[in-house]
Parts: structure tokens; C-alpha cells; sequence
């Protein structure tokens, strides 16, 4: 499927795509390698940020999908997942992330901003 969003990760070495099909793929920057591909949902995918370790993406129904991202095995591993939108997610632009309260805000196809705070999820993953 057409990819909806990329994101570098914070080091560079990796690029992280999502497609309107529901895959999410990680790339090595310097080579196009895929390291990892997982079909988190059958929606579409519509946003991704990678903050950290941490993958998250969002699709077509409102849900949230965080990974978190193990450098020495090059793979993603699912940590979290939970509706946060009362409708689709938009395209691109739907996620953004203030690290210094570790608050998500997720836009939404209903005309709103949801915000949650992600500071127990990421603490609990943090090792």
C-alpha cells in the first residue's frame, strides 16, 4: 500500500514507514534494508513518531500502537496499544509527543485533541 508517514529515528541510523495497508516498516537509513515489518492493524496506519526507543503510530480507527525499539536485536517489540481517538487518526500529522511531561496528543477526524499522559507506560518499558 502507499506509505502514509516516515520518521527518522532520533539517532538517524533507522527510518520508520507506515502504509495505508496497516504494515509498519523499520529501514536502515544507509541502505533501504528492512529490519522489521509487522501489521499491527487491519486500518490503515495514518501517523508515526519515534521518540526515544519508542515507535508510535496511530490508524484509521483511533487506535494507538507503541513499540519500543531493541537496537542490539534490530526489531520492534509491541509494548502498549489503546484507542485514543473517537474517530481516524490523520494522516501524517495525527501524533505528537512532549517528552518533558511524556504527553501524547493525538488528533482526531471528530474535530478534536486528545492528550494522555504516557509517563507510566514508558517507565514500566524503560529498562
Amino acid at each position: 500500500g502507499d506509505v502514509g508517514d516516515v520518521y527518522f529515528s532520533p539517532n538517524g541510523k533507522y527510518i520508520v514507514a507506515i502504509t495505508e495497508a496497516g504494515l509498519l516498516y523499520v529501514l536502515k537509513t544507509e541502505n533501504g534494508k528492512i529490519l522489521f515489518k509487522h501489521k499491527p492493524s487491519i486500518n490503515g496506519l495514518e501517523s508515526v513518531i519515534w521518540i526515544g526507543k519508542y515507535i508510535i503510530t496511530g490508524d484509521l480507527s483511533g487506535t494507538v500502537y507503541i513499540y519500543i525499539w531493541l537496537d542490539n536485536d534490530g526489531k520492534a517489540e509491541m509494548v502498549y496499544t489503546f484507542n485514543a481517538a473517537r474517530e481516524g487518526i490523520p494522516i501524517s500529522y495525527g501524533l505528537s509527543f512532549n517528552p518533558k511531561y511524556d504527553l501524547l496528543a493525538v488528533a482526531s477526524g471528530d474535530g478534536y485533541v486528545y492528550t494522555y499522559d504516557l509517563s507510566g507506560i514508558l517507565r514500566e518499558h524503560s529498562t
